[in-house]
């Protein structure tokens, strides 16, 4: 495969810059021979073209702003390894090209610099690393859907049982079926029994009854609810089936200890007499969307000693509490989720800067603009790489959580409004400002818009929310700022932000 075409504009575009601004002859050559290997040692700034601008109601100039520097060695090449020191140049106008063959060096130099890039980023590593994410997230998609079909299929059992189930007593009815005797439905349940119950004494119907009874009194069919969309969710976690089957166990065990309270030692043997009976009959195993009185032979033994004993089951005092922490365990891994990051801001020291890398110094506007969140937690650099892009990081992300007010950094207009930025979903909800000096701002990934195109905005005013709409990891504001068209990197208007950033960000920061 090939670089992307973008990186050919940008050549074409950088020859025109240069051309403009050294006042050079309209008719130079389109192709110039490699230069001599005599050529001396020297010094070339060049501008960097940047990429397609934002879509205006006004006409943006084409001239770039960013400056990038290198270090041209006799022969042609190019030094990758500049002093920091160097960058301070980056921001004269007056160095430029002298000769077309430092022109042209330079030239390659950045051609070469994105097409590195390009083929480190679409390495055989980075492609087996998307390949296996995508394949993972269709084995999970697949489980979440086969259990979904188990679900489905239990409940159209369930509905066919009691279809064919007829009125026995209050609230009770009766199937011709070889059954466990079972709570079912959930707005509004019922007790199923199997028609062999008649063949139990007056006293263990009763006691099976009351079981089913004290299920609903609890509240169990709706707990086992939540339970089987937990284990749908994380089928692939053998800990939560393990957990359900304790917790149905559990469950059991409290109606059980429930009826039998203040029961005398007959009655006791006889409900562990109706347990065992029950399982010899029913010819299926009770269903798994309803609470079934019968249970499998592993935990038999169990009951009918917890029966026997009388002793307390600490299960139900502790069940809320083990569901109350699930609840909250889920929540937070769905809600929580850092946006392209999961450690917490850290600062570092600044990782020693490429002679290649546009420079981002603060600029005068720095002094002015203020930040579009309150609390400013980077997780992706400008021009980090990306195996998920494809591309460099065209803007900064900063994490936050859903709701975050979003704050004009400058004085605007409110230029672009809308959900498919550039035809395209995957930016979400965006907004566009238009600031003085031909300078823009793009908010993407925005969970509500607050203001209309045409609208002038006030530096600090609120122009929406933070949300994770358009393609997105999680909750998180994607902040670019272009410059006559061309991006360019947002800590030349808002300052250094190395330390708010996280170590993700930091070292995507160092490899770019």
């Amino acid at each position: 495969s090939t670089p992307p075409l973008r990186h050919v504009t940008e050549a074409a575009t950088f020859d025109a810059a240069v051309h403009r601004t050294a006042g050079a002859a309209a008719s130079a050559p389109a192709v110039a021979p490699a230069p001599p290997a005599s050529e001396p040692a020297g010094r070339v700034e060049f501008w960097s073209a940047g990429l397609p601008a934002i879509p205006s109601s006004e006409p943006a100039e084409a001239a770039p702003r960013q400056i990038v520097s290198a270090d041209v060695l006799p022969g042609g090449d190019v030094n990758a390894n500049a002093s920091a020191s160097s960058s301070a140049s980056m921001t004269s106008t007056a160095a430029v090209p002298a000769t077309y063959a430092e022109r042209m060096r330079a030239r390659l130099a950045l051609a070469n610099r994105f097409s590195a890039e390009w083929a480190r980023e679409n390495s055989f590593p980075a492609l087996c690393l998307r390949t296996a994410a995508w394949c993972w997230l269709a084995l999970y998609v697949g489980g979440v859907a086969w259990r979904a079909v188990r679900i489905v299929q239990a409940r159209a059992a369930l509905r066919t049982l009691m279809a064919a189930a007829s009125p026995s007593t209050d609230g009770v009815l009766e199937v011709d079926a070889p059954i466990s005797p079972m709570l079912a439905g959930l707005r509004h349940p019922v007790i199923l029994v199997p028609a062999h119950l008649r063949s139990f004494t007056p006293t263990q119907q009763a006691l099976i009854i009351e079981h089913e009874r004290t299920h609903l009194r609890r509240r169990d069919p709706w707990l086992r609810a939540m339970r089987l969309a937990m284990d749908a969710i994380c089928w692939f976690n053998p800990a939560m089936r393990a957990l359900g089957a304790r917790l149905d166990w559990a469950q059991e065990l409290g109606c059980d200890a429930e009826v039998l309270a203040q029961r005398t030692p007959a009655e006791r043997k006889s409900y562990a007499a109706a347990l065992v009976a029950q399982l010899k009959l029913q010819a299926q195993a009770p269903h798994s969307l309803a609470l079934a009185f019968g249970s499998d032979a592993s935990s038999m033994a169990q009951r009918i000693a917890a029966m026997r004993t009388g002793l307390p089951q600490h299960g139900r005092t502790a069940l809320p509490f083990v569901l109350t922490g699930v609840a909250i365990l889920a929540a937070a891994g769905v809600l929580l989720q850092p946006a392209l990051a999961s450690q917490a801001p850290v600062a570092a020291t600044p990782a020693k800067p490429n002679a290649l890398r546009a420079a981002s110094q603060t600029s005068p506007q720095a002094i002015a603009w203020s930040a579009p969140l309150d609390r400013m937690r980077i997780s992706s650099f400008y021009g980090a790489p990306s195996a998920l892009r494809g591309h460099p990081h065209g803007g900064i992300d900063i994490a936050a959580s859903r709701g975050t007010p979003i704050h004009a950094p400058a004085d605007g207009i409110v230029d672009t409004v809308t959900d498919r930025w550039q035809g395209q979903a995957k930016y979400g909800k965006v907004i566009i400002l238009r600031h003085d000096d031909d300078m823009q701002t793009l908010y993407a990934h925005l969970d509500k818009q607050l203001v209309r195109r045409g609208a002038r905005v006030a530096k600090g005013d609120i122009i929406g929310y933070t949300g994770a709409t358009g393609r997105a990891t999680g909750p998180h504001l994607h902040f670019e700022v272009w410059d006559r068209g061309a991006q360019v990197d947002p800590e030349t208007v808002l300052g250094s932000l190395t330390a708010n950033a996280t170590a993700n960000a930091l070292k995507g920061r160092a490899t770019r």
